[in-house]
């Protein structure tokens, strides 16, 4: 797997800290936008409400103040009185006009016929208010050319100029031309701000688009049939019904807000001051962006900062655990990194320098101690035994069991091969003395074949010469005795071969003891080879020849022991054979007394001592060749002894090579 797709501690730490420094940053620029948003709006409520009562108080006060004047007007003793001109009282009704900025004035009489120019003005609303005996203000009248709006103030013309008399007629005055417009335009909200009038209707009376006065445009009405306008339309319908608020609209794909509320002192009048939502919240916008940059930046650095730090951190991790997994990869060699700080990172690289410089030193003494033990010296010694703590103890001592057992086994491999040496030597030995006595059998039976040969030739001479036998029974008894003699001989001559085969048997029996210890030993010497490992492969080698050859004697003594027991077994024929022959000769002997009388008989009897002598001589050629076998055998097995000595001796001399642990 690549590295950069591991999860390693620098991404973690990275991205654990980004999780948490983003999600505050993000938390806390949201929250101080939320906060900074609701402040904002807040103020932006107060600062608009404050802006809107204080236009709704100026266009109220001004009201009062068109109303004071009307009224101080009908209260003007001149203007009742009937005597004074109309000239004179155009002058003071201009006097008063031109001190308070108005450009028209007129007396109505009680029926509504104009003074100054005789028009007839009954059907007006403003003098049909000002009749009922108050000052009122009409709502915006628009010219008859259709390019300007003006509104009149009116009130009742007192008897005497003493108010509460009788009313005698009615004075209205005109101030300048868009009136309400201009007083509109004084509030001062921002350049994407404004305020408008709605009279009781819903109708635009005021408005710094004077061309919306003019058309008389009322979006209550207009909404109607523009969906867009429904949310203003609502809004305008809480102002014309005498309510006040604070609201956030949408007209002509600009979200804007509005505060309105009523003008006291009018006919149903309602001021309403709106501006644009992002030109006010521009500042909070902007503050909001800086928040934003501000926390980039911030983030920014902080993870800069965060890397930096990380990287001092995981950097030499990273190294050490570079270098670690190369020392498991066995290399003992490469450099470690080095870092010179007392923190944790430091104390990590000392210690990765520390495991990487204790097994170097551990295994170079591994790999020279099991080098000199594989050289075949046991009498080695750790060169580093100081670097071998904790755990790695265990590895000396071992190493150091390990020399010791090998040299103890081969301690024990040296003796059991001088024991096999003295073994073979004896089993040859005794092979050597079979053989000579198998030797000396086989003389002995020959010449007891040679006899029997003989005797059987007298025995037939004698069966051919029975009609002699009368004639030369002395000579015939004197051969008697001489063959008694003979018979006597052979007699003694099988108890002999009968001796040797059981001194013959006695030697076997030691072979196959000989034998049985050899090839314990070299099981015993197998299993501490096997021990052994690598470096008993050699002697496991030898103890399985040796275990060969002690099989093979076994073998050999085994078939020794059976040719020698036929041998035996044929031997004790013999004897028989021999002890029935001596009772025939005895017999001729006793009957050579009565030959001349019995010379049938001795035919007969010639006859059967013929027979006799030859089954004597097949057992004879049957002994001897027993004796001949055995012969071979005992040679065969000294040979195998001899090979088995020197099986021995090369075995000790390969343990003789080792230097064993003192």
């Amino acid at each position: 797997m690549k590295e950069n797709q591991q999860p390693t501690i620098k991404k973690k730490i990275i991205g654990n800290f980004l999780i948490i420094i983003i999600t505050a940053m993000i938390l806390l620029g949201g929250i101080t936008s939320v906060l900074n948003y609701i402040n904002t709006k807040k103020t932006l409520k107060q600062a608009m409400t404050e802006i809107a009562y204080l236009a709704a108080e100026n266009i109220r006060e001004q009201i009062i103040i068109g109303k004071n004047l009307v009224s101080a007007i009908g209260c003007t003793t001149k203007l009742a009185d009937q005597n004074i001109s109309i000239e004179e009282k155009k002058e003071i009704i201009s006097e008063k006009l031109q001190e308070n900025g108005y450009i028209y004035g007129d007396i109505l009489t009680i029926d509504g016929i104009s003074l100054f120019d005789g028009s007839d003005q009954s059907n007006t609303e403003y003098f049909r208010q000002a009749k009922k005996g108050e000052a009122v203000i009409t709502e915006p009248i628009i010219t008859t050319n259709g390019t300007k709006s003006e509104i009149i103030f009116s009130a009742p013309l007192w008897k005497d100029g003493e108010h509460g008399t009788e009313i005698i007629g009615v004075v209205y005055i005109v101030p300048p031309e868009n009136y309400l417009d201009q007083m509109v335009l004084k509030v001062q909200v921002n350049e994407s701000g404004s305020a408008y009038i709605l009279d009781k209707n819903g109708y635009t009376i005021a408005h710094k688009d004077h061309e919306k006065v003019l058309k008389r445009e009322n979006t209550i009405q207009d909404a109607k049939t523009q969906r867009s306008l429904k949310s203003l339309a609502a809004i305008e319908t809480d102002m014309i019904n005498g309510k006040s608020g604070f609201k956030v609209y949408s007209y002509d794909g600009t979200k804007k807000i509005l505060v309105y509320m009523p003008i006291e002192g009018t006919n149903g009048w309602s001021i309403g001051v709106n501006s644009s939502f992002f030109s006010f919240m521009l500042s909070t916008i902007i503050c909001i962006i800086v928040t934003v940059i501000l926390i980039v930046s911030t983030t920014l650095g902080a993870i800069v900062r965060m890397v930096r730090v990380t990287n001092t951190v995981t950097n030499p991790i990273r190294d050490c655990a570079k270098r670690l997994q190369l020392l498991a990869q066995g290399d003992l060699y490469s450099e470690v990194p080095k870092i010179d700080t007392e923190d944790e990172v430091g104390v990590l690289t000392k210690a990765t320098e520390m495991i990487v410089t204790h097994m170097d030193k551990i295994i170079q003494d591994i790999s020279y101690l099991l080098s000199e033990i594989s050289q075949g010296n046991f009498n080695v010694h750790s060169n580093a035994s100081e670097y071998y703590i904790g755990d790695f103890k265990t590895i000396h001592i071992a190493l150091h069991e390990l020399g010791v057992q090998l040299s103890e086994i081969l301690r024990q491999v040296m003796n059991v091969a001088d024991q096999v040496a003295i073994g073979a030597s004896q089993l040859a030995e005794g092979a050597t003395v079979l053989a000579e006595g198998a030797t000396d059998q086989a003389s002995s039976v020959e010449q007891l074949q040679a006899t029997i040969n003989s005797v059987t030739d007298e025995v037939v001479s004698n069966s051919k010469n029975a009609e002699d036998t009368g004639k030369s029974a002395r000579e015939m008894e004197v051969q008697a005795d001489f063959s008694m003699q003979k018979m006597q001989y052979l007699m003694e001559a099988m108890q002999r071969i009968n001796d040797t085969s059981k001194q013959i048997e006695g030697i076997i029996t030691n072979i196959q003891q000989i034998a049985s210890q050899t090839n314990l030993l070299s099981l015993n010497a197998s299993i501490e080879a096997a021990r052994a490992g690598e470096a008993g492969k050699g002697f496991s080698v030898v103890a399985g020849q040796i275990s060969a050859l002690a099989k093979q004697s076994a073998a050999a003594v085994d078939n020794t022991k059976k040719l020698i027991e036929e041998s035996q077994r044929e031997v004790e024929a013999g004897n028989q054979a021999a002890e029935s022959t001596s009772d025939a000769l005895k017999q001729l002997v006793d009957g050579l007394q009565q030959i001349v009388l019995s010379i049938g008989e001795v035919g007969a009897a010639s006859a059967r001592q013929s027979e006799i002598m030859q089954q004597l001589n097949g057992g004879i050629d049957q002994i001897s060749d027993a004796v001949q076998t055995t012969s071979s055998t005992a040679q065969q097995s000294s040979a195998t002894s001899e090979e088995l000595a020197a099986q021995a001796s090369a075995m000790n001399e390969l343990a003789s090579r080792f230097q064993l642990y003192q």
